[in-house]
């Protein structure tokens, strides 16, 4: 079988839409437990966790990225530092792309720069080209 560019992982199958938008009410419910507690770090990985690249859907990526929102919302900016720190280069990715996703539409921008500048410290500039290039959005 001849591959061709964009051809890779198109023919993968993933959750259904209702199987996303299941989850990730499930995974907001969880999030706004841990923020309620402060636990910052958990909720982010939470919100993180099973990002829906596999759909083209808008509204169930739309619901995936309030939710990270409200971890970018819900953080202070002091808290920023330690909560990068610890994270793994994949899950800078993912949060990165959310970081663009949330600067594109314009709310939170002071508080998604200090994530972005921090992310680049962390991961470098590897993570920006990653998060810009990947086919598959959040």
């Amino acid at each position: 079988e001849k591959s061709y560019p964009g051809m890779a992982d198109d023919d993968r199958s993933g959750p259904s839409d209702a199987e996303y938008m299941s989850a990730i009410s499930t995974r907001g419910n969880e999030v706004n437990s841990l923020l309620g507690r402060q636990q910052y770090a958990q909720a982010l990985t939470k919100a993180v966790e099973d990002p829906p690249l596999q759909t083209k859907t808008q509204s169930v990526k739309d619901a995936a990225a309030e939710v990270v929102d409200r971890v970018f919302s819900g953080v202070r900016d002091n808290d920023i530092n330690g909560l990068v720190e610890a994270m793994d280069p994949a899950t800078c990715d993912i949060v990165m792309k959310y970081v663009y996703r949330g600067l594109a539409s314009g709310a939170n921008s002071g508080s998604l720069l200090k994530w972005h500048a921090k992310l680049v410290e962390q991961a470098g500039m590897g993570c920006v080209i990653r998060a810009m290039t990947d086919r598959k959005s959040v």
